[in-house]
């Protein structure tokens, strides 16, 4: 059952992905702002990651966020980023590695991180990686999963609030992807 199960979520998942993919190339995804608490949505977040963290013997580290941090922003939007880079970093991750989310505020924006000590990109590859449809080194990445549509859907969502994202990472020692939002309202539209 839990086979069925897990399959079923990873099929819903690129469904969803490409429609978010075709909505967002099409302009037809507007953002619902509101103002979020990053405490809430990265406890929320971390809460749902834990078990695959726990699952893969993979140390999962917490922020430490403020009550009072909040941001401006499409809540189910920003959660989906947190998510594909946490399950990205989780998957490209070792057993007894280790993966933090860091949540880091300044005067105008917002520094989000998601960090590990997984197997890392080369520098030639890290601005492919946020191509559609783009894994690199097809054979080792087919290995891990997936269909190369998270990091493009996160790019697209990331750009949406008028962010930006971007990748520093070393082979064999790891990656951070970097999620840069403004404070107030941003987005190209509401609804």
């Amino acid at each position: 059952m839990k086979v069925i199960r897990d399959c079923g979520n990873n099929l819903k998942n690129v469904v969803d992905d490409l429609l978010n993919i075709s909505g967002l190339e099409s302009g037809r995804i507007a953002l619902e702002l509101t103002e979020v608490s990053l405490r809430e949505l990265s406890t929320e977040v971390l809460v749902s990651m834990r078990a695959l963290a726990d699952g893969q013997g993979i140390t999962l580290h917490t922020p430490s966020v403020s009550d009072s941090l909040t941001l401006v922003a499409d809540r189910l939007k920003l959660k989906q980023v947190l998510l594909n880079l946490l399950g990205n970093a989780l998957k490209f991750t070792p057993r007894g590695g280790r993966v933090a989310l860091r949540i880091e505020p300044t005067q105008e924006d917002i520094l989000l991180a998601v960090e590990d000590n997984g197997i890392g990109i080369a520098r030639e590859d890290q601005e492919k990686i946020f191509e559609l449809f783009l894994q690199i080194e097809g054979g080792a990445t087919r290995r891990y999963g997936g269909m190369g549509l998270g990091l493009a859907v996160s790019k697209h969502l990331v750009e949406l609030h008028e962010g930006e994202i971007w990748v520093e990472s070393e082979k064999g020692k790891g990656s951070t992807f970097y999620v840069r939002l403004p404070r107030g309202p941003a987005g190209k539209s509401s609804g």
